[in-house]
């Protein structure tokens, strides 16, 4: 996962308008992390 990546998660600017997609972004993360 590149920094902007993370960076989308971690703002709560972006977090508190996208909560679904926050959900589905970090199960892809774990799954490509694992």
């Amino acid at each position: 996962m590149n920094e902007a990546g993370w960076s989308a998660i971690l703002d709560p600017r972006i977090r508190d308008g996208n909560e679904n997609a926050r959900r589905a972004y970090w199960r892809a993360i774990r799954l490509t992390a694992a």
